[in-house]
Formats: structure tokens, sequence, C-alpha cells
């Protein structure tokens, strides 16, 4: 049996990916970036690990676990930042307190049931990507140009959590989880 990649995530509302998804597609078709759009809008909560696909079902169960420990809460997005030393363009997500206390949520489960840890490099910085890695540094100035001179402020109801897995080049939802009311 293959090991495969996975991540949890926080997926926003259809109608939020969708307008997400519109800068997206326009950073593909502008900038050559779409690298993003290998995935759906998302907010990663637990990033990229390996795991054996014959547990998927343990995993899923976690991530219901994760579910059920967490009620729904309001998200705000706020505008666009770039990560420093960095190409990737990206739409802010403001910190919180359910935000934080999700993300520990995850980091407890994941260790507890399979003693993974967090191995980030960088911190929890809660982000939805627009322009990813694949954004060449000939046409960063002027995505960043127009990115962050565009608004774009949303606040949303956030209340499903999804098991992403990587699949034939690209990110698929294994299972979603509705956070509790």
């Amino acid at each position: 049996m293959r090991e495969a990649i996975y991540f949890i995530a926080l997926l926003p509302p259809a109608e939020i990916q969708k307008e997400i998804n519109i800068f997206r597609n326009y950073a593909a078709q502008a900038f050559e970036s779409n690298h993003a759009l290998k995935a759906p809008p998302h907010i990663t909560v637990f990033p990229p690990f390996k795991f054996h696909e014959k547990y998927e079902s343990k995993l899923i169960n976690t991530v219901d676990k994760i579910a059920d420990e967490n009620p729904s809460f309001y998200m705000q997005l706020d505008n666009f930042d770039v990560f420093n030393k960095t190409n990737v363009i990206h739409i802010k997500v403001l910190e919180s307190d359910s935000l934080k206390k999700l993300h520990r949520s995850a980091l407890g489960h994941m260790f507890s049931d399979y003693e993974m840890e967090y191995k980030s490099p960088h911190k929890f910085v809660p982000h939805i990507s627009i322009a990813f890695k694949d954004l060449k540094k000939s046409f960063f100035m002027r995505a960043w140009s127009h990115f962050g001179s565009t608004k774009y402020e949303r606040a949303f109801k956030t209340d499903l959590i999804a098991l992403m897995k990587h699949e034939d080049q690209k990110w698929e939802t294994v299972s979603e989880h509705y956070l509790e009311e």
C-alpha cells in the first residue's frame, strides 16, 4: 500500500471560493502562476504530511473529532499580502481566538493520534494563496502591483473543515466535516 500526501484545511463558503478563484485565474492568465489552482481555496490548519492510504479512514475520523470539538465561527479576509522573501501572494486571514483554538485542536489530535508534529519551518499564518511559488520573479512586481492595490475584504461564517489528498498533480477533497453549531 502506498503513502499519500494529505493536509487539513478550512474551506470558505462556495460564494467566497468563487470570488477567490477569479483572482487565482487572473494570476494564472496574466502572470503565469497557476499552482494555486491545484487546490480549492482554503486555509491550511495542518500542513501536508505523508500517510499510508490504507489508514485513510482513521484520518477521516480524526478530522471528524476536530470538527466535533470546535464550533463554527466568523472569519475575516483582509486584502492581499506577500510572504517575505517569497513570491507568494495571498489573501490575509485575520487571526482570531477561534481560529487559533481550531489550529491547536488539529495539532493536538495529529500528535495524540499519530505522534505527528507540526513540521513546517514557518509559524502558523492563516492565508489563502493566490499566486504561489510558481510565480516567476519577472512577473512578481507586476502581480504585486495589481493585487497590492486591489481591495478585498470579506467576513463569513466558517463551518467546514476538510481532509485533502494529493492525487494526479492536484488536491482532492477526501472528506468534509461540519464544525459544531
